[in-house]
């Protein structure tokens, strides 16, 4: 029952969390959606109940099928249809509004009522928020329950679309997005101080957040992950000629952006040098350009069905990322198989990885290269790097430690 206190009231018994979703969270098909999975995961994991309640929009569509056996019934998966598709004439409108489009998309009546049918019974014990397009449900959350009300930051949004901006062809288009993204800057810095308390997943993302918001509840609670006793092996620890690959949603920008410079800036001066070698691409969403990419020194397969295998069967993941924000899930799984990792500056954000021990590090198109042939050539160094790397993520994004670090800060608000 909740028992009245001088501050935000509290639950004693077992947790109910509402935990808000602007996709489903599974299938898992990118950093998002696997961080989602994740975090329910380790709510149910330590003795919390929790029920979904998620955006089921044409582009993510929800799937009961693809949620995993052990939280079918431990987790109330509720869908909720949002349209959330871009479009032309609401887009230019918002030109005329101080109100973010890119916001605005994810704000439905539909999905506001059944917050609001949720919460009128008063059985959570909190609302936790995934991501910044839930935001605008605070006042709605408020209106209804006094119950504390946690965000978890993905990333920094603005700061990814002003990256996109920066390196957009476009003019209209340039000047469009960095509109959005000054809009977003505000509406982020004021929706953020609507909550509660605030549990980035990356470090550098707290660091910010805590300069807005001082005073404001702010810990990270690391992404885990689930490093398997034995990593599988490398096939250039077999014999085989080191394989080099990236894996990633291509319906995210960022990755859009990256793999065209690794295959335009990047690649061609590898294959100078290791001529015989061939780059391995997937992802789910590939754009028909990528597709037609496919040649005698690019390998380009699209979706995957099992991701884990896809990576079990390359050695080096080259994560050339120029924009973004937050942490890059890809690479800690990546790193947590053993594998090499070669990234950017940007690409390691969050990671608190050291570029020669763990990873590799460079930021123009002849150093990441240069890297990439640093491996190629030494399949020793493949083999070090994929150890420590493993080795990190144990220490530093275990389940245990994620799951430790989220009911500790749940802990803050609620009593049991």
């Amino acid at each position: 029952m909740y028992v009245s206190g001088p501050g935000l009231p509290y639950f004693r018994g077992i947790m109910q969390v509402l935990v808000c979703c602007n996709k489903p969270p599974f299938p898992s098909v990118d950093g998002g959606t696997l961080a989602m999975g994740a975090m329910l995961d380790d709510i149910v994991a330590g003795g919390g109940q929790a029920t979904c309640l998620l955006m089921d929009t044409p582009k993510h569509p929800f799937r009961p099928e693809a949620v995993p056996a052990h939280l079918r019934g431990a987790v109330d998966f509720i869908p909720v249809q949002v349209d959330n598709r871009p479009q032309p004439l609401p887009a230019l409108l918002h030109l005329l509004t101080g109100r973010s489009y890119l916001l605005g998309r994810f704000r439905t009546r539909a999905y506001t009522e059944r917050l609001e049918d949720l919460l009128e019974d008063g059985t959570f014990s909190l609302v936790h928020l995934e991501g910044l397009y839930l935001l605008p449900y605070v006042p709605a959350i408020r209106a209804v329950a006094r119950v504390p009300v946690l965000y978890r930051a993905h990333n920094i949004e603005h700061e990814i679309w002003q990256r996109i901006a920066e390196g957009e062809a476009s003019a209209f288009k340039q000047w469009y997005l960095k509109l959005e993204m000054r809009k977003l800057r505000g509406h982020e810095k004021r929706l953020t101080a609507r909550v509660d308390g605030i549990m980035p997943i990356a470090t550098t993302d707290e660091a910010l957040l805590s300069t807005w918001h001082p005073g404001l509840p702010i810990a990270t609670v690391p992404f885990g992950i689930n490093v398997p006793a034995e990593a599988p092996p490398l096939p250039c620890a077999q014999g085989a000629l080191p394989k080099v690959f990236h894996l990633g949603a291509m319906d995210w920008l960022p990755n859009v952006e990256a793999m065209r410079w690794l295959v335009d800036g990047i690649w061609p001066h590898v294959q100078q040098v290791r001529p015989e070698v061939t780059l391995h691409l997937a992802g789910k969403a590939m754009p028909e350009e990528m597709l037609a990419w496919q040649s005698s020194g690019v390998s380009v397969q699209g979706q995957v069905p099992d991701a884990q295998a896809f990576v079990a069967e390359h050695d080096i993941l080259a994560v050339p990322l120029r924009s973004g924000s937050g942490l890059r899930i890809k690479i800690l799984e990546a790193m947590a198989l053993g594998r090499a990792v070669v990234t950017t500056s940007q690409g390691l954000q969050g990671i608190e990885a050291v570029h020669g021990e763990h990873v590799l590090v460079a930021d123009t198109s002849e150093g990441f290269a240069e890297a990439l042939i640093l491996l190629l050539n030494d399949p020793g160094m493949v083999q070090t790097l994929g150890r420590n790397a493993r080795a990190y993520v144990e220490q530093h994004h275990s389940k245990q430690r994620s799951r430790e670090a989220l009911w500790a800060f749940y802990r803050k608000f609620v009593a049991e």
